[in-house]
């Protein structure tokens, strides 16, 4: 079971790791043909098709915060239903799921180049995990139990819909960075013109 453990602090290592790799520069993604929002645009010429640098795929967001959030939470569910008697291999494995669950959903908008927008996400489900923290600590002082289990659920069910706030919104983040992509590439000039019918000014668009 300790290794076990391990294996599960090395999963949650590798989603904060994967927080600081996706919300570097944007890369060249995938050519477009998904009807998602947020997937891929091509600008076609003729039979060729030019790959936009910096678009996202909202499908690719959605798996990352999808399974970035199952996946560990579900391996350590299951380690812990499986129980074992060593109560720090316990600890560590509540500490992996629910890291996963703060940490998980907003992988999606870290791949979209939104870092701002995963943070507040992942802001919002630290403040419920603390509400749950504190209901529990309440729970056991002496006439306190009312006012905690009010707090607890609370904290519970704002933590449940952040979560699968961030894991629907993350194609639309991905949609929001395509947006700006675009915007980005885009330029309006006036250049001078010269013909025969003499001199004058001409302006270009550029994508």
């Amino acid at each position: 079971m300790p290794c076990i453990a391990e294996t599960l602090g090395a999963v949650l290592f590798v989603e904060l790791t994967l927080c600081v790799l996706l919300s570097g520069p944007a890369g060249a993604q995938e050519t477009a043909g998904s009807p998602l929002r947020g997937d891929s645009i091509a600008v076609s010429s003729g039979f060729a098709a030019e790959r936009i640098p910096g678009i996202k795929s909202g499908t690719t967001a959605l798996l990352w915060s999808l399974l970035g959030t199952v996946v560990p939470a579900v391996a350590s569910g299951l380690e812990e239903w499986q129980g074992s008697g060593d109560s720090s291999v316990q600890g560590g494995i509540v500490f992996v799921g629910v890291g996963a669950l703060v940490i998980g959903p907003s992988l999606g908008h870290f791949y979209a180049a939104r870092p701002g927008r995963a943070l507040v996400g992942i802001g919002i489900r630290t403040l419920t995990l603390a509400g749950v923290a504190v209901a529990a600590a309440e729970g056991l002082s002496e006439g306190g139990q009312h006012t905690s289990e009010t707090l607890g659920y609370v904290s519970l069910v704002l933590g449940g819909v952040a979560v699968a706030w961030d894991i629907i919104a993350a194609p639309h983040s991905a949609g929001v960075h395509n947006d700006q992509a675009r915007r980005g590439r885009m330029g309006l000039g006036v250049a001078p013109s010269f013909g025969a019918a003499g001199v004058g000014l001409r302006a270009e668009v550029s994508f």
